[in-house]
């Protein structure tokens, strides 16, 4: 049975599933060249660099090497601040050894420090700096990424138990405590990079391929994240509701 907005389980009882609810922004990633085109809202992002296309795993990616990658300014919508947030993203590193930024909010000073999901030397990693000075860290375990292969990233903020997330396909999550959220400023958002401390160098590209990034303004259920991960297929946006 595909997913869609609601399944039934055993018994009768219904679990809702609605993934347009506090959806932010969704980039599907599988444009031919060119700017990555938000499906949901109005987060269109720039491509920089001619980010290249390849595999994906719903439909085809976008490959992101040197300093390829896309962002937008900042705006209201991809703001946090003090509130649940959650980023869903595939992600195929083909070279770890360094910051491999996936989605980031993020220039390397003071008051610039806002959010950042990145793998590096066998981990990914989900950061927020609540005054945008010092950004805290949850990370997953030791050598849980490796090269060339797709992992199913969901990561984010609980406001209500203070606690950064993130998990690798399913996995049980890893938290680490952090009060405050993500710093509400003015630093521009990327996929595939972050920025140094004038806040526009792209620094720590991303090396691989990305795929269907989404960010909500809440929390999401485990049932919901079961429907993106799909068994390891992912879920398109079409799907997002019946």
């Amino acid at each position: 049975m595909p997913w869609g907005y609601s399944r039934k389980r055993r018994g009768g009882t219904t679990w809702n599933i609605n993934l347009l609810n506090g959806l932010v922004a969704h980039w599907k990633l599988d444009e031919a060249s060119g700017d990555a085109l938000d499906a949901h809202g109005a987060n269109t992002l720039t491509d920089v660099g001619g980010v290249g296309t390849g595999a994906g795993v719903v439909g085809t990616a976008r490959v992101t090497t040197g300093s390829k990658y896309f962002w937008s300014a900042d705006n209201a919508a991809l703001s946090m601040g003090d509130i649940d947030f959650t980023i869903a993203a595939w992600a195929f590193p083909t070279n770890h050894a360094a910051l491999n930024d996936i989605v980031s909010k993020y220039g390397e000073a003071s008051g610039l420090r806002e959010y950042q999901l990145t793998i590096t030397t066998g981990q990914a990693r989900m950061g927020a700096a609540s005054a945008g000075v010092t950004l805290n860290q949850v990370r997953t375990l030791a050598n849980s990424i490796q090269n060339n292969v797709w992992y199913f990233i969901v990561a984010g903020y609980n406001a209500t138990l203070d606690q950064l997330f993130i998990s690798l396909n399913l996995e049980s999550a890893q938290t680490a405590s952090h009060a405050g959220g993500a710093f509400d400023g003015a630093q521009r958002f990327a996929i595939g990079a972050s920025f140094l401390a004038d806040g526009t160098t792209p620094a720590r590209n991303f090396v691989g391929s990305l795929d269907s990034i989404s960010i909500w303004k809440r929390l999401l259920t485990p049932m919901e994240k079961h429907a993106l991960y799909n068994g390891g297929n992912g879920l398109d946006y079409s799907g997002f509701t019946t």
